[in-house]
């Protein structure tokens, strides 16, 4: 509290010695009532007692000029201050926005097998798990979620273009977790026991990506969204997996598919 005012003295004090010095230098008025008290060297008081009294007769003879200006000082500080009063109305707008809007990421994905009777094997699909963060819900929200079982890594600057056909809509609540889409999708090739076996041998390249778009709940505030890549990797043969029997652990040997661990990912 001091230093403002302390502040505020200084600029009351700076303010004076302009002002005195601004009638010293281009009043005629001035300088002529100056005149008729020569100065006494003696006494500083009596200097400074013919300023204040020489600056009184120079106010009142300009009464309306000065009043005109300090009317347009004070217009030219009410604007300045609004435009801060907006600045940190809008400053704290934000970090409101900031701190409680929904915020949608993809942290891991679910794995879910299904037999295939012509090979007596399982195949596989994923499903992305999408998080809202944030402390509203979403809104608007679409998704779109593609498995690609590759001969290639992803090229530089591929394009991950979401196909219009195949987008669905949700609401994530605040704090909650949803799933997504199934990939590769049904009806369709999923991956097979072979294109695991190809991935762990570097001969493929599994990718789960997607493209999730969504807006908040406070109004004036531009959509989101949020992109996301895997590349898959497992452990285990997947020629040999066999399903959890209820109350039982999987067979010894066999692929531990559906945990997590044994069936992941790397976010790219």
């Amino acid at each position: 509290m001091w230093k403002q005012t302390l502040l505020f003295a200084i600029v009351l004090i700076f303010g004076a010695v302009v002002f005195v010095a601004a009638e010293h230098v281009f009043s005629p008025t001035f300088q002529a009532c100056l005149g008729q008290f020569p100065p006494n060297q003696e006494s500083i008081g009596a200097t400074a007692n013919n300023y204040v009294r020489c600056s009184g007769i120079f106010i009142s003879d300009n009464s309306n000029g000065i009043a005109a200006f300090a009317a347009l000082v004070v217009a030219i500080f009410t604007v300045f201050l609004w435009a801060a009063t907006h600045r940190q109305a809008l400053l704290t707008k934000e970090a409101l926005i900031s701190n409680n809007r929904a915020f949608v990421f993809v942290p891991t994905f679910g794995q879910f097998w299904e037999h295939d009777p012509a090979t007596d094997h399982y195949n596989w699909r994923l499903r992305p798990t999408l998080r809202n963060s944030g402390e509203t819900p979403t809104k608007n929200l679409t998704m779109f979620v593609e498995c690609e079982i590759r001969n290639t890594p992803l090229p530089a600057g591929y394009s991950f273009t979401a196909d219009a056909r195949n987008i669905a809509r949700a609401i994530i609540p605040p704090k909650f977790d949803i799933s997504g889409g199934a990939a590769p999708r049904n009806p369709g090739a999923a991956i097979t026991p072979q294109d695991i076996i190809d991935a762990q041998n570097s001969r493929k390249f599994i990718y789960l990506w997607g493209v999730i778009r969504y807006s908040d709940v406070f109004p004036g505030t531009r959509p989101h969204i949020t992109k996301y890549c895997y590349i898959i990797t497992t452990t285990g043969d997947p020629l040999k997996f066999v399903p959890n029997t209820p109350g039982q652990p999987p067979t010894p040997g066999n692929s531990r598919l559906p945990d997590d661990s044994s069936f992941g990912g790397e976010l790219h």
